[in-house]
């Protein structure tokens, strides 16, 4: 529990130790919500009636970008799985993450190909893992959601700009 805290938490206490778990998978990171925008990705293409959205915490890898959506509020679900299916089409690797007390197991998760992230204090668990072992492991995160690659490419690029890297 965070602070010893059980009512809903503000979901920003959650992108420090999701952002430390991305790091510690090789990824560098970079935390975009709950402050002023520095990742802005049109989707207006996608989606008519939105111009834009904005993701939580993103990451690098390599050419790789993951993307995490955070909430506290479980009912939200499937607002964050919307979310979570457009970051699909530009990022190799999309997580949606909770406070380990409201985190269950939503297993149409790994059937999109979307992580799940239990998050406390000094600790986040990959209870849908989709972070891959090997290369088949790749594939079975790829397999259901053809990814834009070129967008990933300029998404990859406005991040590392920010990161200096």
């Amino acid at each position: 529990m965070f602070g010893g805290r059980s009512r809903m938490l503000d979901q920003t206490v959650l992108y420090a130790p999701i952002m430390k778990w991305l790091e510690s998978n090789g990824f560098k990171a970079l935390i975009t919500g709950g402050k002023k925008s520095q990742i802005v990705v049109p989707i207006k293409d996608l989606l008519p009636i939105k111009t834009y959205i904005v993701p939580d915490i993103v990451g690098v890898r390599g050419s790789d970008v993951a993307i995490v959506e955070a909430e506290t509020d479980p009912e939200k679900i499937l607002e964050i799985l919307g979310k979570a299916l457009l970051w699909k089409t530009i990022a190799t690797f999309v997580f949606v993450a909770f406070p380990k007390e409201t985190c269950q197991e939503y297993r149409i998760m790994e059937k999109f190909g979307i992580g799940l992230l239990s998050v406390s204090e000094g600790d986040v668990q990959e209870v849908v893992k989709i972070l891959p072992t090997d290369s088949l492991g790749l594939f079975k995160v790829l397999e259901i959601h053809p990814l834009d690659f070129q967008r990933q490419a300029e998404l990859c690029q406005q991040i590392k700009r920010l990161l200096g890297i």
